[in-house]
């Protein structure tokens, strides 16, 4: 009866029991040939077509746009509170965390409900590193990527037996276990392990010169992460892995038939998601110098999952706006525009995906593509792909 009381056992038992239930359950077989996915949120953002690209006015927006980005994150920290500096920092980890959900339900058609797990794993193991054997801050963001891939493969692979939804009832259920149980300072089987940050707790350098013990240089960090991994994404989705993993979830069977293994598929989608929330966990537990439980709870994991979406799961830079619209709501916005606060509770952003289906970034690609249909009339280049060739819209071809 007292294990019974104590809400850690109890949440560890009740989620061990879920576990348990879904490693028995079969995926269904099925005998149809055209056995396609039924995953419809995911709205893929076209590139820029070959014949437009290279335009003066194209390449001008593009890197007007992109110029402009870079100078409002560069010279934040200037105009902004050091308090302001710092929640500018964690929206920047969340938007690592929400690109880490493209991996699975954008591209592999995967829905990890309690991601979160994975991240405060690899910031507990990454945090332990640093104050009791007193590593490299560069060490540690290597075992939270490597925590957070392995964590993510053992969870995931289970999985693949049942199929369905049972990723994303695992995942849910592993973070009630991570956040209640072995993060828990008191009853964790880990608890001399856990990083513990005393009241001057520095943060160690990087690379042993590079010093991030303010939250301006520590931003700056962030910021440096948050461009490589989306880099890396962008990277790995136009390498034969990102379309591996689209045809995976496109049509199993026909990706089958060209010699493709599903199974291989999805190994590397865990390993890549999980690899991104453990690098994302490590920075957040180095830049609050503490190990809070309380973030990576399932509500947590299902609001950062809801960051991914709204953003468009077909979208890289999607996620990251996702995840930066909400939570710059949620922490920035007061005073006379509190009212805009409405759009980071669940009614707004319900109302966000009505008027938007496909997430900010397919209507960002939307928007965008309509703005080069009328360049491509203009200068009477014929693009079939955005259906601006006049032959293709009269029925000519």
């Amino acid at each position: 009866d007292f294990v019974w009381e104590v809400p850690a056992y109890r949440d560890a038992f009740l989620a061990l029991v879920v576990l348990v239930s879904v490693l028995l359950v079969r995926k269904r077989s099925t005998t149809r040939a055209g056995d396609v996915s039924t995953w419809q949120a995911t709205k893929e953002v076209r590139p820029v077509p070959h014949e437009l690209k290279h335009l003066p006015e194209v390449r001008l927006a593009r890197y007007g746009m992109l110029a402009l980005v870079l100078a409002f994150v560069v010279t934040l920290p200037m105009w902004m509170a050091d308090s302001d500096v710092k929640k500018a920092g964690a929206v920047g980890i969340y938007a690592m965390a929400a690109t880490s959900r493209g991996a699975l339900p954008g591209w592999a058609g995967l829905i990890s409900l309690g991601q979160t797990a994975g991240g405060g794993l690899a910031a507990a193991a990454a945090g332990a590193v640093t104050t009791n054997s007193g590593a490299d801050l560069a060490v540690a963001l290597l075992v939270g990527g490597v925590t957070g891939a392995l964590v993510m493969v053992l969870v995931g692979l289970p999985t693949l037996r049942a199929g369905g939804l049972s990723l994303g009832i695992t995942t849910l259920a592993l973070s009630l276990i991570t956040s209640g149980w072995l993060l828990n300072e008191v009853y964790s089987p880990f608890a001399d392990r856990l990083p513990s940050f005393g009241v001057d707790a520095e943060t160690p350098a990087l690379f042993g010169s590079i010093y991030v013990d303010t939250s301006t240089r520590f931003y700056g960090l962030i910021v440096v992460a948050l461009v490589l991994t989306l880099a890396v994404a962008y990277r790995l989705r136009r390498t034969r892995t990102g379309r591996v993993l689209i045809g995976v979830r496109e049509n199993e069977r026909a990706a089958q038939a060209y010699g493709v293994s599903p199974r291989r598929a999805t190994i590397n989608a865990f390993a890549i998601s999980g690899a991104i929330a453990g690098v994302a966990g490590a920075l957040l537990v180095h830049q609050q110098l503490a190990l809070d439980r309380q973030v990576y709870r399932p509500d947590e994991g299902l609001e950062v999952f809801a960051m991914a979406v709204v953003g468009g799961l077909g979208s890289i830079g999607g996620a990251v706006a996702g995840a930066v619209s909400l939570r710059l709501v949620d922490w920035f916005v007061t005073g006379d525009w509190a009212f805009f606060s409405f759009l980071a509770s669940g009614a707004g952003m319900l109302l966000v995906l009505i008027l938007m289906p496909g997430g900010l970034g397919a209507t960002a690609g939307q928007i965008r593509d309509a703005w080069l249909r009328r360049v491509a009339a203009r200068r009477n280049i014929r693009v079939p792909s955005l259906l601006a060739d006049p032959r293709v819209e009269h029925g000519l071809v």
